[in-house]
């Protein structure tokens, strides 16, 4: 293994167990001779055995047999307790840090999140000073936890595993590795999942607004809307035939109104949505979504920036929603036909545990509109393929096709620039945004929104992304109603 991923305190406690079983230079020696048929002094010179026990093992690490090493050591002196505990702790630490490396350039926010939640965890520190900052690396992850695990580092380190399973982030296959990882390393390490467990289904943390616009068949360009919010906790507890688990906030005949997308009528009705739902107790801007149904015409409209109309006696600060809450569209032609459910549900189950690079497809193999209109289509169809990504912003002609060709293939996510930002690099700023996994994605739109509002450049990306998002076990009550 490359000496750059073995943490630095394997090697102190190596050199220490080392020193504790070959204490002086004539044992050590014929260890080496014995176990590897090598001279020690051809290996390793130096003035005393601390140094000498340095470098053997600097030799074995860049051979990449640090492992045979200890092995071997262990084969001399079995009784050995400090030799017995260093060779199971490299085992467990290399083992899990072999699982994880391949992901640390994707998912190193995830990795940082689980060490925080041990962090967080009273019985995790035993120091009384102020927590550290966050590690950036998954080394330096792993050297946190044995700095701060005192005499519990098995324990510490399942935890952090635990984390990282339970947060639903990471691969699918990596989550099979870390389960048998703990099940050959951790004794507790069920018991300890299924504490986490119990602890993450009591906490579930999204609440929904949901927010539908119907076309006006009388008028054109007038629209007539519904709304319902579903608190957290209720996801998979209500009946979108029935309405129940649905809290109504259409009130007083305003759902009947007909609006223009006009900035006023916009804030006036948010605010009049969110008058309704202020009170609910389990209420939070940081865990809600909010999801607008929209016709095809206005799926390509800046939802996200709109604000909430303030109060005429205060003096409320204006902010756009995408700010401050998860804002998401979603195909009002979908959701009224139910297309293509079966295979809309499939690709749904498919990618919740998959990173957004194994998942998303983008338009750059199509050189113009008319390539991306005969093929786009047929390339969503492929079985891997579950969510579309648009370097190139789409133009107003070629926008309902590509709407089309999304509904008729079922993906379930498509994210978009509105318009064409020429001075940025469109695709380096949307491959970094989608490092992570597809199920984080409206949280990482959001942050990036929140970074376009604090940016003096108005052509920060933040500022114009889409994000079609499309559970198809979310849905408003099918209720029957009169079109105004």
């Amino acid at each position: 293994m490359n000496s750059a991923n073995v943490p630095g305190y394997l090697i102190k406690d190596l050199n220490q167990a080392l020193r504790s079983a070959f204490p002086n230079k004539a044992e050590l020696k014929m260890m080496v001779q014995f176990q590897f048929s090598q001279n020690l002094d051809d290996i390793a010179l130096g003035d005393n055995l601390k140094e000498i026990v340095y470098k053997l093992g600097q030799y074995f690490l860049k051979e990449d047999k640090l492992k045979k090493l200890i092995d071997g050591a262990l084969e001399e002196k079995p009784d050995n307790p400090e030799l017995q505990e260093v060779a199971q702790k490299f085992q467990t630490t290399i083992s899990l840090f072999k699982i994880l490396k391949p992901l640390e350039g994707t998912y190193i926010e995830t990795m940082q999140q689980a060490y925080q939640a041990c962090a967080d965890d009273s019985s995790f520190h035993d120091w009384e000073e102020e927590i550290p900052e966050t590690p950036e690396t998954l080394i330096e992850i792993f050297e946190g936890i044995e700095e701060t695990s005192s005499q519990n580092y098995n324990e510490k380190l399942s935890q952090f595993a635990v984390n990282l399973l339970n947060d639903g982030d990471i691969p699918e296959k990596k989550a099979s590795q870390l389960n048998k990882w703990g099940e050959k390393y951790v004794g507790k390490f069920y018991k300890q999942l299924s504490h986490r467990e119990n602890d993450v289904q009591d906490k579930d943390t999204t609440s929904h607004l949901i927010i539908i616009f119907h076309p006006c068949k009388q008028y054109k360009q007038r629209y007539w809307f519904e709304a319902w919010f579903i608190p957290y906790g209720e996801e998979g507890k209500f009946n979108s035939k029935t309405g129940e688990g649905y809290i109504s906030i259409n009130q007083d005949g305003e759902n009947n109104k007909k609006i223009k997308f006009e900035e006023k009528e916009i804030a006036d009705l948010l605010k009049f949505c969110f008058e309704q739902i202020y009170q609910q107790p389990t209420f939070s801007r940081h865990q809600t979504s909010i999801e607008f149904i929209l016709p095809n015409e206005l799926l390509n409209q800046p939802v996200d920036s709109w604000t909430i109309a303030a109060d005429e006696d205060e003096h409320d600060i204006p902010s756009p929603i995408g700010n401050e809450y998860k804002v998401i569209v979603r195909s009002y032609k979908r959701l009224k036909k139910y297309l293509n459910k079966n295979d809309w549900e499939q690709k749904w189950q498919t990618f919740v545990n998959c990173a957004c690079s194994e998942c998303f497809v983008s338009d750059d193999d199509c050189d113009s509109d008319e390539e991306l209109d005969k093929q786009l289509y047929y390339i969503l169809l492929r079985e891997n393929i579950t969510a579309l990504k648009l370097i190139k912003s789409p133009s107003p002609e070629v926008f309902p096709k590509i709407l089309a060709a999304i509904n008729q293939s079922a993906i379930p996510v498509a994210l978009w620039i509105r318009e064409e930002l020429q001075h940025l690099n469109i695709r380096e700023e949307i491959d970094e945004l989608l490092k992570c996994s597809i199920m984080k994605l409206p949280e990482r739109v959001k942050e990036k929104r929140w970074q376009a509002s604090v940016a003096v450049d108005k052509t920060h990306i933040g500022n114009h992304i889409s994000l079609l998002w499309e559970n198809p076990y979310l849905i408003p009550p099918q209720i029957d109603y009169t079109m105004p």
